[in-house]
């Protein structure tokens, strides 16, 4: 699938959250929910590529367990392919060993973060992370026009 405007044009990026618990994903497009993008929800790698595939993703954020594969499989699909390879992948998790961030880092990762996080933080990441990759310019909606 094409899209017919560069991601420069488009008003609203796509941010793809790929976790297998569901409360984990709900935190984070709940955080992300401020910025004016448009989420989608994965709960494994094999959806997750059919959803990157099918859609133009701007930002990829990822955990690393998930039951059909881990995050460092769909990572390493992701950066294999050619038409992929460029977006930014933020790897989330609540492992603590340094050989996981490496090896994420080595596989591909943008960047890397562990839980819990500082959802304030997170969301300011992830805006930074959009702004670079795709020279778009997001504006962050008051949590009250959320909620309303």
């Amino acid at each position: 699938m094409t899209d017919p405007q560069p991601r420069s044009m488009r008003h609203r990026p796509t941010v793809l959250v790929v976790d297998a618990d569901r409360f984990s994903r709900t935190l984070a497009s709940s955080r992300l929910a401020t910025l004016d993008a448009h989420l989608v929800e994965a709960e494994n790698a094999d959806d997750a590529m059919a959803m990157i595939r099918h859609l133009n993703v701007d930002l990829a954020i990822i955990g690393l367990e998930m039951p059909d594969s881990d995050g460092f499989a769909l990572l390493s699909c992701i950066r294999g392919h050619p038409r992929l390879k460029h977006i930014p992948v933020v790897v989330l998790t609540d492992r603590e060993d340094r050989d996981a961030m490496s090896q994420a880092l080595s596989a591909g990762a943008t960047s890397f973060l562990q839980k819990p996080l500082n959802w304030t933080a997170f969301g300011e990441h992830i805006r930074h992370l959009i702004e670079l990759s795709s020279g778009i310019t997001l504006h962050i909606k008051s949590m009250r026009s959320i909620s309303a």
